[in-house]
């Protein structure tokens, strides 16, 4: 799949989705209840983790990397998002990476781009604190600016990639967060797109990310009319449609994690996705099965596949 940056979210989604080899599971289906007892079993016992101490690996660095990364090192060392988002908009619009990708050891490259995303993410916590109390010009303006950082932010990863340059799992899910915390779906949805193509090795933290994004398990989506309750302008984009059944996307999810164990975000996002699709049976059993509390509301921990001290009870 080839990625183009400069192509803005469209109408065309649909097709994307439904063109996915994955999104139609062709294998045996599990029902809720072999859903739970498969990933229960593997649910991990605590244990004490013994002190190792750690050696510090000095990096040596080449001239060429003293030459092209003499300009981003310091900030890099300063941890200055602001210097370092400005030094990458630079770099997306001159087209000239190699002070990155030749200046910087790939240690470097990856805290840089920490860095980056970490800075945005914390821009939009900042304004999600305020958005109730403030609608002032400034204020619109701090938005856009956000927002505005974020495509910088999406350019650079997304020419680098053109450029053929190797990013990491963890480095593929910072963007993934990126896009899904941007709301930007159809972004997020092509990187998924762009992932599972190239065969870029999933964890749970992709799953759960993907539950979200493509199982539409973010509230932060959903179109919501109520009196008592209005979704951020930002967050409201009805009319967005997946062609992913979610039910599919949970069999894929359950066939697919191997030895990864679920966590409390998983769950979560199972009992969103499934209120989101109207799948309430689902939500009960999975409820029931894994806490031990019925659809009445009693609770069992006889038939809880958790321990009541477990963090996913």
């Amino acid at each position: 799949m080839v990625m183009n940056p400069e192509v803005q979210a469209s109408n065309n989604t649909q097709d994307q989705v439904t063109q996915h080899p994955k999104d139609i599971n062709a294998s045996k289906k599990l029902t809720v209840a072999q859903f739970v007892n498969q990933t229960a079993t593997r649910i991990p016992s605590f244990s004490k983790i013994q002190n190792r101490t750690r050696t510090e690996n000095l990096i040596t660095l080449t001239q060429e990397q003293i030459d092209h990364g003499s300009d981003i090192r310091p900030y890099l060392q300063q941890k200055n998002y602001k210097k370092l988002l400005k030094i990458a908009e630079t770099m997306t619009l001159l087209r000239q990476y190699d002070s990155l990708t030749k200046g910087l050891t790939r240690e470097e490259v990856s805290y840089f781009l920490k860095i980056l995303v970490d800075g945005q993410l914390k821009e939009i916590e900042n304004h999600n604190q305020v958005k109730f109390i403030a609608s002032t010009p400034e204020y619109k303006t701090m938005i856009q600016k956000s927002k505005e950082n974020a495509y910088i932010i999406s350019f650079l990863y997304l020419n680098l990639i053109k450029e053929g340059f190797k990013f990491t799992p963890h480095e593929y899910e910072l963007f993934l967060t990126l896009e899904s915390k941007n709301y930007r779906t159809q972004q997020a949805i092509e990187l998924i797109h762009h992932m599972e193509s190239n065969q870029i090795p999933s964890s749970l933290k992709f799953w759960n990310l993907k539950l979200s994004i493509v199982g539409d398990a973010d509230p932060g989506n959903w179109n919501v009319t109520s009196p008592y309750y209005t979704l951020s302008k930002r967050g409201n984009h009805g009319g967005f449609e997946r062609k992913t059944q979610f039910g599919n996307l949970l069999q894929d999810f359950s066939q697919q994690i191997g030895d990864m164990v679920p966590n409390l975000e998983s769950h979560k996002l199972i009992l969103l996705g499934s209120g989101k699709h109207n799948l309430l049976d689902l939500a009960r059993h999975h409820i029931n099965d894994f806490w031990g509390i019925s659809p009445q509301g009693k609770s069992s921990e006889l038939n809880a596949k958790v321990e009541p001290n477990s963090p996913l009870y």
